[in-house]
């Protein structure tokens, strides 16, 4: 949200500019081999990630689904991975999110 001024003859006028959100067209995930993705879907629900296709696009929402899916990497023991995060914008408003699975 933008907030904009400008005096005309003598009027002080104001627009308020207010951008929409992408929405997650597609969410992937990539080098999840010992983790399945009913299995990613099932933790992101009990953990209450609300990151999901055909909703409004939320960094804060990519960095909790992140750090979940690195726990839970840590949970199947799979030590020194990390999981890195990747966006591409699909025009007009959408963009796709890919997680991948990377040695650190």
């Amino acid at each position: 949200m933008k907030l904009l001024t400008m005096l005309l003859a003598g009027v002080l006028c104001a627009a308020i500019l207010v951008a929409q959100a992408p929405v997650v067209r597609s969410i992937k995930f990539t080098n999840f081999e010992p983790v399945s993705l009913e299995e990613i879907l099932r933790v992101f629900k009990d953990k209450n990630v609300k990151l999901a296709v055909e909703r409004a696009y939320d960094p804060a929402e990519v960095a909790a689904a992140q750090s979940t899916l690195e726990q839970l990497l840590t949970e199947k023991r799979r030590t020194g991975l990390s999981v890195n995060v990747a966006t591409r914008d699909i025009p007009p408003r959408s963009i796709e999110i890919v997680f991948s699975v990377v040695s650190r």
